[in-house]
């Protein structure tokens, strides 16, 4: 017999439960190891929108091998928002749950969008080739490292620290 879901409400309770059992100051890492562990017991009930907002890749990172430590991230913020803001809907709490995952773990560098001029990049790559592509969350403007516009037709993945420092790009940071 199939258990009754949760409603968003009850799911943003108990993850904002988990995030206040946070010693303080939280640090993002641990922000990000709470929420993680909480989606991975949880992500069945998303339901499509684990998919649409690919939650779950975020249950299988290896946030020691991300450049968490160096960004400029408050997780103190983060987890305010998501005591203060009510996420009415599933999807919508999927949305903020993808949302502070990916600016906290993806590196942003100090290049503007050339497109929008709203954002700096962020630094991904290609899943098969291994390239380089910088794209905008703003506009979602992509390019190579040579500033081309980027034509897509590979999937983009986050990069680890290792990565991030043999192609030079830890220099490249986004300071607030």
């Amino acid at each position: 017999m199939k258990t009754k879901s949760r409603t968003a409400a009850e799911l943003q309770r108990e993850l904002v439960e988990q995030l206040n059992a946070i010693k303080e100051p939280a640090s993002t890492s641990d922000t990000i190891a709470t929420i993680t562990k909480w989606l991975a017991s949880n992500i069945d009930e998303f339901g499509s929108s684990a998919e649409t907002y690919g939650l779950g890749r975020f249950t299988r990172l290896d946030i020691s091998s991300l450049p968490i430590k160096m960004m400029a991230h408050n997780p103190s913020e983060e987890i305010d928002a998501f005591r203060r803001v009510a996420r009415h809907t599933v999807d919508a709490l999927a949305m903020k749950i993808r949302d502070a995952i990916w600016t906290a773990i993806v590196w942003q560098t100090s290049e503007q969008c050339p497109n929008c001029l709203n954002d700096q990049l962020r630094a991904l790559k290609t899943a098969r080739t291994k390239r380089i592509v910088l794209a905008c969350d703003f506009c979602g403007w992509a390019q190579t490292l040579r500033g081309e516009r980027w034509s897509g037709g590979e999937d983009l993945v986050i990069m680890n620290t290792e990565e991030l420092a043999a192609h030079g790009m830890l220099d490249r940071m986004h300071k607030n």
